[in-house]
């Protein structure tokens, strides 16, 4: 990015400008989108819920996006959010997209978060043996 100072241009590495506002003056513009810090790989047992909370580097507002996304639940502005409890006879895994707008200018960045749902070994009725059963004599 390039900013410009009262003497000359400069090449800076950041992504953050200097944005003339007048005569002499100049302004810091914020030109980077958030990154987002939290995980993106969960597992959690079938017939479990999962509850976490998504965050970013600055401050900013969550929204989703993704073939699975309507299975979340998400709070926009504290980034919290769940999935209710899945079978894993009807689905294995979940994904989704977590958006993260930053407030100050509006830039977003995407993360996918991907589930696994694993498989519990469900309780059955009694086990039911076929055996002959003799009296003693």
């Amino acid at each position: 990015a390039v900013g410009r100072t009262a003497d000359a241009w400069e090449w800076r590495a950041s992504l953050i400008d200097l944005v003339p506002v007048g005569a002499g003056q100049s302004q810091l513009l914020d030109v980077t989108p958030p990154q987002i810090t939290s995980a993106a790989a969960f597992t959690v047992a079938e017939n479990s819920a999962l509850s976490q909370v998504a965050s970013a580097d600055a401050a900013v507002t969550w929204s989703k996006s993704g073939a699975d996304a309507g299975l979340i639940t998400l709070n926009e502005q504290t980034g919290a959010w769940s999935l209710a409890a899945q079978d894993y006879e009807a689905r294995t895994s979940v994904s989704f997209a977590l958006v993260a707008t930053k407030r100050s200018n509006g830039l977003s960045s995407a993360q996918t978060v991907t589930v696994t749902i694993t498989d519990v070994a469900e309780g059955g009725g009694p086990t039911t043996l076929n055996a002959a059963w003799e009296a003693p004599t």
